[in-house]
């Protein structure tokens, strides 16, 4: 399937993050996965949009939104939670906000797409940073 412009195309994956103490199980966005279903079948349907799945894990059909999951652990999560003990999931949500935030307006990204570039260079400044 290809895109004709940007965000026409989008990509969603599920991560499990862990199980945190005084949180619960710790989810990073969804592709509808058993865990997910029901949720994000009704957000499609309310939203009028055409989904299909890949198979998980395999990086020819879903290979930029799994390195984005890596991404986001090895720079993100990984340092947040040596750094703070997290107790609501708002307290998360905002975290993940900000890294976001750098990781869309100010860190470069150098695929072999985006050649040094960051995502609001490509996308437009109004580009809203979401997960």
């Amino acid at each position: 399937m290809q895109a004709e412009r940007p965000g026409e195309l989008v990509c969603i994956d599920t991560f499990y993050v862990g199980n945190l103490k005084g949180v619960g199980k710790l989810w990073q966005l969804s592709d509808g996965g058993s865990e997910f279903k029901a949720q994000f079948d009704q957000a499609c349907r309310e939203l009028n949009v055409r989904y299909t799945r890949t198979k998980p894990r395999h990086a020819w059909t879903n290979g930029f939104v799994e390195r984005l999951q890596g991404t986001i652990l090895h720079e993100h999560w990984r340092i947040a939670f040596r750094r703070r003990y997290f107790r609501r999931r708002h307290q998360l949500q905002t975290s993940l906000a900000s890294s976001l935030e750098f990781y869309n307006f100010q860190r470069p990204h150098q695929g072999y797409r985006t050649k040094g570039r960051i995502p609001s260079e490509i996308f437009g400044r109004n580009t809203a940073s979401t997960a």
